[in-house]
């Protein structure tokens, strides 16, 4: 078992999943506005 290839593995998934994450939130913060409490949709 490499080890090496595993922690290369496990941070370029790591990255994928934040960048699916991050950048439909960054583009559009709003998209997942019902996620939230109801008090902060009315702000």
């Amino acid at each position: 078992m490499n080890w090496t290839i595993i922690i290369i593995e496990t941070a370029a998934l790591v990255l994928l999943f934040t960048a699916a994450i991050m950048i439909p939130l960054v583009k559009n913060p709003v998209w997942w506005i019902h996620d939230y409490p109801r008090d902060i949709h009315q702000r």
